[in-house]
């Protein structure tokens, strides 16, 4: 497959057929395949080139309990537009299946992943890795709470476990296109439609257009930004600051969302 990077991340081929509504949280109750083997062996059936030999999606799933693990993959190996890569129970393992040299299109990850890194610190890592790689950060935690740190971590989405599985589908698709995925009330709360509208009448200068194209890209990480500019991470930080004064938001999560829905 293709090298991946985030301009050219809207030219792939969207997700799936979605299932009737029912809530993430469900995955859990799907047909008991507890075992490590009964992951493998779905994960082996997702592994198939669809019909038409267009090449899946390929997604890395990060979640420390077996059985949600086990749900999720067998949620998402019934759409022949994905295939799941690896099922991991760990940061660290995600992050070393990357360093050796997996490739997924997008990693799933459990906010809570017991000991060790969380999702919102993994997403840290992975950016560090390959600035380019979308995570969604999938939780039951309240968004309310850890929704805008997890965007400003550089995440593509935050999916609280009772959402529709839909939304789901919905967070991935935006998120292999390059897109950021909230709740309508989260995006509501981090950039309010007077703001935005504000902001839109605010011209951004030549100076700032570099970092701007950068962000509208899907590369939302200082040092992923520094790179693709030659920059110091400092200097990034500093205009990606300056961008946010100037338009008047009140965060780095609501510049993120304002870049990402901004007409070019």
């Amino acid at each position: 497959m293709p090298a991946r990077h985030a301009v050219n991340a809207k030219e792939r081929t969207p997700p799936p057929t979605r299932r009737p509504a029912s809530t993430v949280q469900a995955v859990a109750g799907l047909p008991a395949q507890t075992s490590q083997r009964s992951v493998d062996n779905v994960m082996q059936a997702s592994q198939r080139v669809p019909p038409g030999g267009v090449l899946a999606q390929r997604v890395m799933v990060v979640d420390d309990h077996e059985i949600v693990r086990s749900g999720l993959v067998a949620l998402l190996s019934e759409h022949q537009e994905l295939q799941v890569l690896h099922a991991v129970a760990s940061a660290d393992e995600c992050l070393r299946l990357l360093q050796s040299g997996a490739k997924p299109d997008l990693v799933v990850a459990d906010l809570i992943l017991g000991k060790g890194l969380d999702g919102i610190q993994l997403t840290k890592g992975i950016k560090v890795h390959d600035p380019s790689l979308p995570v969604l950060v999938l939780s039951g935690r309240d968004e309310a709470l850890f929704a805008e740190r997890a965007i400003d971590a550089g995440a593509s989405g935050y999916v609280m476990k009772d959402e529709a599985v839909e939304r789901l589908f919905d967070a991935m698709q935006a998120a292999i296109a390059g897109h950021i995925w909230v709740s309508p009330a989260m995006r509501e709360r981090l950039l309010p439609p007077s703001l935005a509208e504000q902001a839109r009448s605010v011209p951004i200068g030549e100076d700032l257009q570099g970092v701007v194209e950068e962000l509208r890209s899907g590369n939302r990480t200082l040092l992923g930004i520094a790179r693709a500019l030659q920059r110091s991470r400092h200097e990034v930080e500093s205009e990606v600051e300056s961008l946010r004064r100037h338009l008047q938001l009140p965060s780095r999560a609501s510049l993120f969302l304002f870049l990402d829905e901004r007409p070019a």
